[in-house]
């Protein structure tokens, strides 16, 4: 139901936005359709290894209690985690929250943190049976799922070629835990609200609009190592954006684009903006060798 009321929520104010995406562009123009998919590929290529990093944060292969640590990059915990509801003052270099348990809501709800990409985190989670009732602490007998609830908001990209700020809410869920686990499976929706910059010699060009993000059937093989990627699924972005180019002339133009990284069990993954196909490297967080210009 939440994630149901959040895709509403989303795809209302998305529809505000519409698109000009032209086949034609004059001479000199920045804002090609091109130039469009490849800005918004690596804005979309971001936000999936970041989704990917969160996922590795909520837990950790011990235990199944969330975790969360500064240095949790694509799910590689270094340290194990205390359990919800513990005294969970960190180490300063580590980034765990206290979390508190709401008998009445049948969730945990933790302090507000800034993650390992800076990111001003408010987030909150709840175990649930085979039966959808709420459970305060994980049982491996027993918990079929953990739901995850996030508000972030905060930078994205490297502050030099690409520069931005996000404010996003999501709903992900866990699944896949009941028994002698093999994999693990990830779904969930999200809306963002970006601005998002792009730098060079011959000037800036800048986007503002709506995100939908879908996380449709990712899978992790268990238990999960460091260094290992999702062997399946796909994340899916729709976004809707007014972009500007300031240079020699200024452009404005309406834009849509969705935008599509499949997962295959490796870091060299396919993302697909419009019709242009390049790569992502969820290692790097790179998006390069682009083609279908």
């Amino acid at each position: 139901m939440r994630i149901r009321t959040i895709c509403t929520f989303g795809l209302a104010t998305a529809a505000m936005a519409c698109s000009s995406d032209r086949a034609y562009a004059p001479p000199g123009t920045v804002l090609t359709d091109a130039q469009v998919s490849e800005d918004v590929a690596a804005a979309a290529g971001l936000a999936a290894t970041g989704s990917i990093e969160d996922q590795g944060m909520y837990f950790d292969n011990s235990s199944v209690s969330p975790s969360l640590n500064t240095f949790a990059q694509l799910g590689n915990v270094n340290t194990r985690p205390p359990s919800p509801g513990a005294d969970n003052s960190p180490p300063a270099t580590t980034a765990r929250p206290s979390c508190t348990y709401a008998a009445s809501a049948g969730r945990w709800t933790c302090a507000p943190f800034v993650n390992a990409r800076g990111l001003t985190v408010l987030w909150s989670y709840a175990y649930f049976d085979a039966s959808g009732n709420a459970m305060q602490k994980f049982n491996s007998l027993t918990t079929e799922k953990i739901e995850n609830t996030a508000q972030l908001d905060g930078p994205v990209g490297d502050g030099i070629t690409l520069s931005g700020v996000t404010h996003r809410k999501s709903i992900q869920i866990l699944s896949g835990l009941l028994g002698n686990e093999a994999t693990r499976t990830w779904n969930g929706a999200g809306v963002s609200a970006d601005t998002t910059s792009y730098h060079g010699a011959n000037g800036s060009r800048h986007y503002a609009g709506i995100e939908l993000d879908s996380v449709k059937s990712v899978v992790y093989a268990q238990p999960r190592k460091p260094g290992s990627f999702p062997l399946s699924g796909q994340m899916v972005r729709v976004a809707n954006y007014t972009a500007t180019a300031v240079g020699k002339t200024t452009e404005t133009r309406s834009v849509s684009r969705t935008v599509v990284t499949t997962f295959n069990g490796t870091a060299a993954v396919p993302i697909r903006s419009g019709v242009m196909v390049c790569t992502l490297h969820l290692d790097t967080r790179k998006v390069d060798a682009c083609s279908g210009r």
